[in-house]
């Protein structure tokens, strides 16, 4: 490990030795990490370390796997993911375009010739069913208008994630029937497109999961600038809550992703998530992300 890592890492290494054979406190030995180590030309490489101990003959046995393909392997998923993230997120626009430049015009033409065969007719039959059928095409078109909202958040483009977290809270409570109450500091808005976005549709996909899964009619949401220029998102119900060890399985039937997925998708950002809760007590789930756009790629860079 001496030859084969650099100055700094080295150094870790024989002190975390010397601890181990002082204390008995085990920071390496027993585990698996992954660390860089030098070629000949100075060049590093990733690989992975096993250290154990072998007290019979006062010696310690190391195990060093050259971890490269995997990395790279990794490197390339990673990729992969970002470009779906795109494609996914290019979808969506188009989409609610079509929704609004052409399926919301065509219901407006509509109802403008049932205005007129409304006025038109005499017969009061034929005029209640024109009537019922207008009322029909106003349920469709606030369906549409709702539906391009949720693919494409307008508001959140144009005025930032505070206000369209606000927009949101009004959408849960006129389509779920859920209460959610804010607490959002307008300076906790991302540079970076895709954080925002990827911030928005996690707190929408876990105000989902308290209507799906937590038996509760309130939530809270708070988003916050922290001191050191992160964003701090934090989503909270007092409904039943969940054995946390059933992390992967807690999925929420309105999008079909779980909050495994969250993870995932925070990834892609540089974010951090986790959850708390306790059966019987609610539900409380974390999210960090960078406020500075340069820490973060844009994934709509190349769209």
């Amino acid at each position: 490990v001496s030859i084969l890592t650099p100055l700094p890492t080295r150094a870790h290494h024989d002190e975390y030795i010397t601890r181990y054979l002082e204390t008995g406190e085990s920071k390496i030995v027993g585990a698996r990490r992954e660390l860089q180590a030098c070629r000949r030309d100075g060049t590093t490489f990733p690989i992975e370390l096993s250290v154990t101990d072998i007290p019979q003959f006062g010696i310690f046995a190391g195990i060093i796997a050259d971890i490269s393909e995997r990395k790279q392997a990794e490197q390339k998923q990673i990729e992969l993911s970002r470009a779906i993230a795109v494609a996914g997120q290019q979808e969506r626009r188009n989409l609610a375009n079509i929704l609004h430049d052409h399926l919301q015009q065509v219901l407006v033409g509509v109802r403008i010739h049932l205005d007129i065969a409304k006025n038109d007719t005499k017969d009061e039959t034929i005029k209640q069913t024109l009537v019922r059928a207008d009322e029909l095409l106003n349920q469709g078109l606030e369906i549409t208008r709702s539906l391009t909202a949720e693919l494409n958040p307008v508001v959140l483009h144009e005025e930032g994630l505070a206000t369209a977290l606000e927009w949101l809270a009004h959408n849960m409570k006129e389509r779920y029937k859920l209460n959610v109450t804010l607490d959002l500091d307008q300076r906790a808005n991302p540079q970076n497109e895709t954080t925002k976005i990827v911030l928005y549709e996690c707190v929408r996909e876990l105000l989902f999961n308290v209507v799906k899964h937590s038996q509760t009619t309130e939530a809270h949401v708070s988003l916050q600038r922290l001191p050191n220029q992160d964003i701090e998102v934090i989503v909270s119900d007092h409904g039943i809550g969940f054995d946390t060890r059933d992390f992967d399985h807690q999925i929420s039937d309105a999008s079909g992703i779980g909050l495994s997925n969250i993870e995932f998708r925070l990834s892609l950002i540089k974010g951090k998530f986790w959850l708390q809760s306790q059966q019987g007590q609610g539900t409380t789930a974390h999210i960090i992300a960078y406020l500075n756009s340069d820490k973060v790629k844009d994934l709509n860079a190349n769209v």
